[in-house]
């Protein structure tokens, strides 16, 4: 793993809590870890919030720009409330992880994304499918 992609690693793991996982392939298990953020109610509606008015000023910002204000302007007003929603409704996400693939051994970086157990990923090195699972 690239010194600047562990460094990026470390500080992305920093802002949520370990846990940790293992890594399967078929015939082959490793362990590693995984930073889980989870968020608050009142955390959730601030999101939901930020996301919502950040759409509309978005919107706002598009009714400057000749032709495309006609599609820009009601396209930021409905993805406002959509995005509003589907952050209020999530409750945690995993950040990113490590561990070792189990099919080669080499360093393999977990990506982030909603916390849907089990997770699926693709080793860079040997391109094997890998289930990650909480222990």
């Amino acid at each position: 793993m690239d010194p600047k992609r562990l460094r990026k690693l470390e500080r992305v793991m920093a802002r949520g809590s370990a846990r940790k996982v293992r890594l399967a392939t078929p015939g082959a298990r490793t362990e590693g870890e995984v930073a889980v953020r989870r968020w608050t109610a009142a955390d959730r509606t601030r999101r939901a919030l930020l996301a919502l008015l950040a759409m509309w000023a978005l919107g706002a910002v598009s009714i400057f720009i000749p032709v495309l204000h006609v599609v820009l302007v009601p396209a930021f007003l409905l993805i406002g409330p959509i995005a509003a929603v589907l952050l209020a409704r999530q409750k945690s996400a995993v950040l990113g992880g490590r561990g070792r693939c189990p099919a080669c051994g080499e360093p393999f970086f977990i990506e982030g994304g909603t916390e849907r157990w089990p997770l699926d990923d693709v080793c860079e090195s040997c391109r094997a499918a890998v289930t990650i699972e909480p222990v």
